[in-house]
């Protein structure tokens, strides 16, 4: 029985189904990120360049200038204190990254960087996290082709949430990879002129998918999904953004789609993981 083959973006197809449809749960190559990485906070333990501080009644965020980067303008932004893990595995609820959108708009406005702009996150070591604090990574990209939001094309069978300006679908060439797409018909408030408040509901749209998942997708072996969310700024709006569960290791045919155009092949259909979820 032949997989399905499916295109998704900028000429990527991924290739799934077959005799491949059913969910895996069994992650025996994931480690909790302390078992790695220890518990001792280089953020708490060594002198850091503070370029910002913002009080919020969750605790004060820091802006960090980051010097380790191959960016023009790459800035860290961190809770003042280390976690523990359950906030972590939330990013500590809709309040906190309400809270750090939040302080993302306040520094791109105040360095002058309020074009464009990618946030990053990292949650678990298998997603890029070796840091066990939270830190949220705020870059210059490099100047590409923009792509429209109708190059995303979801479906009711991999719509997951839905709120009056965002829809977040199961799509992409990483198995349970998702889709954050900003719906809104009328432009509101610049992303950098918005307030902790005003960015309430993209938040609790992220903070309800990684719910959705933590719940459905913990693994047979205890561990809650590694995973890390990417958000765009383009002309000073929010347009798209990727959350991107680390759910299966990837193999050979991942290196051979990025170099020579051919589909990736995920672990089960994107529709699976859409009823996974929504089975809860």
């Amino acid at each position: 029985m032949p997989g399905i083959q499916e295109p998704f973006r900028n000429g990527i197809t991924t290739l799934s189904g077959g005799t491949r449809t059913a969910v895996k749960l069994s992650r025996p190559w994931q480690r909790n990120i302390k078992d790695i990485a220890g518990n001792e906070c280089p953020f708490e333990t060594k002198p850091q360049n503070v370029l910002d501080r913002m009080e919020t009644p969750e605790g004060n965020w820091l802006v960090l200038d980051n010097t380790a980067t191959p960016y023009e303008w790459h800035r860290l932004l961190i809770p003042e204190k280390c976690w523990e893990e359950e906030n972590l595995r939330t990013l500590g609820g809709s309040r906190q990254i309400a809270n750090a959108l939040a302080l993302v708009g306040r520094t791109m406005k105040k360095e002058d960087q309020t074009e464009r702009a990618c946030i990053g996150i990292h949650v678990g070591w298998h997603a890029g996290q070796n840091v066990w604090h939270p830190h949220y990574h705020l870059v210059r990209p490099y100047a590409t082709t923009s792509q429209k939001n109708a190059a995303f094309v979801g479906t009711t069978e991999t719509e997951v949430v839905r709120t009056d300006n965002f829809r977040i679908f199961c799509a992409g060439f990483m198995t349970g990879q998702c889709h954050i797409i900003n719906i809104a018909q009328m432009p509101g408030d610049l992303f950098y002129e918005q307030e902790t408040v005003e960015h309430m509901e993209l938040a609790t749209s992220i903070a309800r998918l990684i719910t959705m998942f933590n719940k459905s997708f913990v693994s047979t072996q205890g561990i809650l999904p590694d995973f890390r969310i990417g958000l765009q700024i383009e002309n000073g709006f929010f347009v798209r953004g990727t959350y991107t569960p680390i759910l299966n290791q990837l193999g050979f045919d991942a290196d051979i789609a990025a170099t020579e155009k051919t589909p990736y092949v995920l672990a089960w259909t994107h529709e699976s993981t859409a009823a996974h979820l929504r089975a809860g």
